[in-house]
C-alpha cells in the first residue's frame, strides 16, 4: 500500500495528505507535520520531492532552521 501512495504522490506535502488519509492522526499532529511541510519547502524554495528527500536534505534544514533562531527543543519537534 505505502510503495503505492510513494509511485503516485511526487511531493512530501502530497505524500502526508495521502497518508493522514490511510492512518489515524489526531488532528493536532497533521497540523504540526503542515506546518513543517511548509517551513521545509519554503526553506528549500520549492515543494520537496520524495525523490529529493533524504538524510543530508532533512539534516540541513534542521541546522539552517536552529541557525534561524529556533530553540534545540523546536528543531527536535520537526
Amino acid at each position: 500500500m505505502v510503495r503505492n501512495m510513494v509511485s503516485s504522490v511526487l511531493t512530501l506535502a502530497g505524500y502526508i495528505r495521502e497518508y493522514e488519509l490511510t492512518r489515524e492522526l489526531r488532528a493536532d499532529s497533521v497540523y504540526q507535520l503542515s506546518i513543517t511541510i511548509r517551513l521545509f519547502d519554503r526553506w528549500h524554495k520549492a515543494p520537496v520531492t520524495l525523490d529529493e528527500l533524504d538524510e543530508r536534505l532533512v539534516s540541513e534544514f534542521l541546522m539552517d532552521y536552529h541557525r534561524s533562531g529556533a530553540s534545540a527543543a523546536t528543531v527536535r519537534s520537526k
